[in-house]
Order: C-alpha cells, then sequence, then structure tokens
C-alpha cells in the first residue's frame, strides 16, 4: 500500500517559490510570532493563518492588486495605512504567488542588490 505524501504548507510553498527565484539574502524566520520570509533582516511575506499571507508591498502596487483582484488580495483595517495586504494563498497561482514575492523582496533590497538580481536572470524572466 503507498501512503501519499504530505501535502505542501503553506509557507513551504512560500519558501520554495522563493528559493526557485534564487533570491540572495532570504531568510526564514518570524514576524509577530508567525512563520515569515526576511530579507535585510525585515519581514516580505508571513503567515497569517491557514491559507492566509501577509504581503509587503507598496502602497501603489497595494491599490492596483485590490483592485485588480479582490478575490485574492483584501486589508484588514489594521492594515489599511501600512505598506501591505492580505493574500488568499488558495486563489492564486504559484507563478503569480513568486511574482509577488519577488517584488516584496526588491523593496527591502538595495538598488544594486536589486540590478545585480535582475542582470543574472535570463532576459524572459525579467
Amino acid at each position: 500500500m503507498r501512503v501519499a505524501a504530505d501535502p505542501e504548507s503553506d509557507f513551504d510553498r512560500m519558501v520554495r517559490l522563493c528559493r526557485e527565484a534564487q533570491l540572495p539574502g532570504i531568510t526564514v524566520g518570524t514576524s509577530y510570532d508567525a512563520p515569515a520570509i526576511r530579507a535585510r533582516d525585515k519581514s516580505i511575506a508571513s503567515l497569517k493563518g491557514p491559507n492566509c499571507m501577509v504581503l509587503n508591498c507598496g502602497h501603489e502596487q497595494k491599490a492596483f492588486l485590490l483592485e485588480l483582484a479582490p478575490e485574492s488580495y483584501w486589508v484588514t483595517d489594521h492594515f489599511c495605512n501600512w505598506p501591505g495586504l492580505m493574500v488568499r494563498l488558495d486563489t492564486i497561482s504559484d507563478r503569480e504567488l513568486q511574482g509577488r514575492l519577488i517584488d516584496a523582496w526588491k523593496q527591502r533590497m538595495t538598488k544594486k542588490q536589486v540590478e545585480a538580481y535582475e542582470a543574472s536572470r535570463p532576459p524572459f524572466e525579467r
């Protein structure tokens, strides 16, 4: 009898996508006692519960994502004036989630680090 492997946890999925994107300087830690992915000792994304992630993003990107896909992105009163939003992980593809994690990483890194990362990527992944 074959036993099915455990499904990937939400946090493991987030970490895997960061590793696949080869984001330098990523560490795993906590943010307000929740599992978090960090860059330069600052959270870029953390879990808030089953199927729920808090994503660091700029205010302009936040407004765009909230309008673009309200089924996936939302804010609570607590996060209204904070540069980030909530993400329903079961409504977002790996490709989109990876793109959001890369964007969050870029916000935490220096311009030089982002330029070096971009230069290392194949043109179709930039």
